[in-house]
């Protein structure tokens, strides 16, 4: 979290409490980061581990409609299967980060200097 930073304009005349304001924007933000999302790891796991459970149940349960399936094994090919279309949510999740961020900045320094405009880019 320490790399986020803020893609600001100023209208007008940049001066000494513009910088003193966006930097103090910039440090509450990543701490604001730092408390609601501690750890790209597990951000990413356990979202991969929520979809497997869910893939799993529906597996399971989907095999019960068919006369011989095994409901173990379908159940594991669900898990598997959306598991790692967990994962990769996971990783697309990540970006959230930098938005989250970028609005943190946007919403504080809108409603103490208007003249600070900060730009945001698209979480993806």
């Amino acid at each position: 979290t320490s790399d986020l930073t803020l893609n600001y304009e100023v209208k007008g005349e940049v001066n000494l409490t513009h910088l003193y304001a966006v930097a103090t924007v910039e440090k509450a933000g990543r701490a604001y980061i730092r408390e609601t999302r501690p750890n790209d790891f597990i951000s990413i796991f356990s979202s991969g581990l929520l979809y497997g459970i869910a893939g799993y149940a529906g597996g399971y349960l989907g095999s019960k409609a068919f006369h011989g399936a095994d409901p173990k094994e379908y159940g594991a090919y669900a898990a598997a299967a959306t598991g790692l279309a967990g994962l990769a949510n996971g990783l697309v999740s990540l970006g959230g980060k930098t938005y989250s961020f970028e609005v943190f900045g946007m919403q504080t320094l809108g409603a103490t200097y208007p003249g600070i405009l900060v730009n945001i880019k698209s979480p993806y």
